[in-house]
């Protein structure tokens, strides 16, 4: 005697990631979606460069710290990091306080002003801190 195929699967579970929204596949599936609903708005693309300019001072930072640690004052990187720290954290936050951000800008600015190596990225850094203030 035969034994019979096992049954079709009723449901079908996929994982994984889905950045740009929903998917439900078959009928009388529902999607329960816990999280902040996506807004976009004209400052999301500059607090998106302004978090990527902070990143590259960090890794600029810690690259010419590698290569040559007397380049920037001790006292001053870390000055400078704390800042980093602070201005992501606040960059990454749904609410503006540009008076915060501008203080934590400014604190690495001038932790990292006499590095003439650090100078690019701290322009750039300024850069997408002024145009993340004018779109927000």
């Amino acid at each position: 005697m035969r034994t019979p195929d096992p049954p079709e699967p009723r449901y079908q579970v996929w994982t994984g990631d889905v950045t740009t929204g929903q998917v439900v596949v078959g009928s009388g599936n529902t999607v329960l979606h816990q999280g902040a609903p996506a807004v976009v708005s004209a400052v999301d693309p500059v607090r998106s460069e302004l978090i990527r300019a902070l990143a590259q001072v960090r890794h600029e930072l810690a690259q010419l710290r590698a290569e040559d640690p007397g380049a920037v004052p001790d006292e001053d990187a870390a000055d400078a990091v704390r800042a980093l720290d602070e201005a992501e954290s606040e960059a990454a936050r749904p609410e503006l306080h540009p008076g915060r951000l501008r203080r934590r800008v400014r604190a690495i600015t001038d932790a990292l002003g006499e590095a003439a190596a650090l100078s690019a990225a701290v322009v750039a850094l300024q850069s997408a801190f002024d145009a993340f203030v004018s779109a927000g």
